[in-house]
């Protein structure tokens, strides 16, 4: 009984009691305009959420592979500068430029010719390490 008064003082307003000298058709478009609320909550309104949840959804998963897919990048670069440091390019290089004359040697320090050469092994055993691990 509790609960039925509680939904009738929720559903109805105080007017739909205390109407003077209208007819009950003030009563029935107030539960008209009740029911019109319940039906545009569950054909606009639930529809809307979910729409707004997919999108939620989409977008969640969307940054989600973008974390991994950097992580996967990351971890590649430092199996690379591992496998790089293994295979000792660096001290290939040095060898190869004390072989060199000096003038030709500073020359090509200067322009970063061996920093570049570095750089492009790095770069090819990065992709070498990311296409296997991904």
């Amino acid at each position: 009984m509790k609960f039925l008064i509680f939904i009738t003082a929720y559903f109805f307003t105080s007017f739909v009691f205390a109407a003077e000298g209208e007819s009950t058709g003030s009563f029935f478009s107030q539960i008209g305009f009740y029911l019109n609320q319940i039906y545009d909550f569950f054909v606009n309104d639930v529809p809307l959420a979910i729409a707004r949840f997919i999108i939620w959804w989409e977008l969640e998963t969307f940054k989600t592979a973008l974390e991994w897919k950097f992580k996967l990048i990351e971890i590649s670069y430092q199996s690379a500068t591992t496998l790089i440091d293994s295979i000792g390019i660096n001290d290939v290089l040095k060898n190869a430029t004390d072989s060199l004359p000096s003038d030709v040697r500073n020359v090509l320090i200067d322009y970063g010719v061996f920093e570049g050469l570095i750089m492009v092994f790095e770069a090819y055993i990065t992709s070498l390490v990311y296409k296997i691990v991904g």
